[in-house]
């Protein structure tokens, strides 16, 4: 079984010499740390977390880097925003693993998270929005929804 935590980007500043300079702002910050110790108090620990070379998503990586620093950890070009479910997916199945934190942006992760449940509409992501999501084969409508969180409250589970 494979199990992908997908994790939008804190907030971001709107100004930045491009998009993948752009940092979080102290709200972002904020949000990246509240998304780490919860994730940290409900158990789950990837094998590996692969972020979007961007600024912001590096950002939003590190409290998680900081809590498993045995973790290996790595940026994909595949994880920048207008990439396709379909790249994301080389990129973890490239892995060779089955449990993988993958910080990135929408519309990547709202698209591969409809992609791969066969969803009909949008899933949301908001900053600093969590799912988790589980399959046996990485494909079109092969995955289902495990839990789907946002900050601020991310012990109550968000309706779809």
């Amino acid at each position: 079984m494979i199990e992908l935590l997908l994790l939008r980007h804190g907030d971001a500043e709107m100004a930045a010499s491009s998009d993948a300079e752009r940092a979080l702002t102290a709200h972002g910050v904020r949000q990246a740390d509240a998304a780490m110790m919860w994730l940290a108090r409900d158990g789950w620990r990837p094998q590996k977390i692969l972020t979007s070379p961007y600024r912001r998503a590096r950002s939003t990586a590190r409290p998680f880097c900081d809590l498993w620093s045995d973790l290996p950890t790595a940026s994909d070009e595949r994880l920048t925003p207008d990439c396709s479910p379909q790249e994301l997916v080389a990129a973890v199945q490239e892995s060779g693993l089955q449990r993988l934190l993958l910080v990135a942006h929408n519309p990547l992760l709202s698209n591969t998270a409809q992609w791969l449940l066969g969803s009909d509409s949008a899933i949301p992501f908001g900053t600093a929005s969590m799912a988790l999501l589980g399959a046996d084969v990485l494909e079109q409508g092969c995955a289902e929804l495990r839990w789907l969180r946002h900050f601020p409250d991310y012990a109550h589970q968000a309706a779809l």
